[in-house]
């Protein structure tokens, strides 16, 4: 099975919410591995330290990426910020069969891309397998970022603070989440990523279900 690492170039651009709503929505059993090496909040936040079979958890250091890769589910990697200097989990990123970077659509998070855009291509040896997961609707478009930043986007997440709340935070009625906003879309690009990670074809864009943030 494949492992697929989350990233975020900082403040806040939302990979851990992304992550579990990718995995919340994944089509087959999945693993989320809290990469973070600042320290997640998936164990604080939505799970509370327990996530039912056939989905699972796990805390991690980044000397177990062969561990991880070896599953026997596809793994989501919630490796948060990535910075310069030691104590990344190179490993997981180096190994995985996609690396994807979570951002929002603004010139801000596009500009702290870049030099950490250049980090994974010097650790990935190239910009096979990488990948954008954008946050939001207001912004740069899809095209331009891709255009500016070199690599491909695979999907366009809707902001939907109420729904990011109950899955970072573990905060409000989980009542029909299914069928909010951003759940609705990350049916749509979890099948994006898993064909990137594949290598099969041209990633192609997932779009942001409709609806705005509930």
């Amino acid at each position: 099975m494949s492992m697929y690492a989350l990233v975020s170039s900082g403040g806040a651009a939302g990979v851990t919410t992304t992550a579990l709503a990718l995995a919340l929505t994944w089509p087959q059993p999945v693993i989320v591995a809290e990469c973070d090496p600042a320290g997640g909040a998936i164990l604080a936040g939505l799970f509370a330290g327990h996530l039912p079979a056939p989905r699972g958890l796990l805390g991690v250091a980044s000397a177990i990426a062969r561990v991880l890769a070896s599953q026997p589910c596809d793994v989501i990697a919630d490796c948060g910020r990535l910075d310069a200097g030691d104590g990344q989990p190179a490993s997981v990123l180096a190994g995985a069969a996609l690396v994807a970077m979570v951002i929002r659509p603004t010139l801000r998070y596009i500009s702290a891309a870049r030099p950490r855009i250049e980090m994974l291509l010097e650790l990935r040896g190239g910009p096979e397998r990488l990948g954008l997961l954008l946050v939001g609707e207001r912004g740069h478009s899809p095209a331009e970022i891709a255009r500016t930043l070199g690599i491909p986007v695979l999907a366009s997440l809707p902001f939907d603070a109420r729904t990011a709340s109950v899955l970072s935070d573990g905060v409000g009625r989980r009542a029909s989440l299914a069928d909010r906003p951003l759940m609705r879309a990350a049916r749509s690009a979890g099948p994006a990523v898993a064909r990137a990670g594949a290598g099969s074809g041209q990633p192609g864009l997932a779009a942001a279900a409709t609806g705005g943030s509930a």
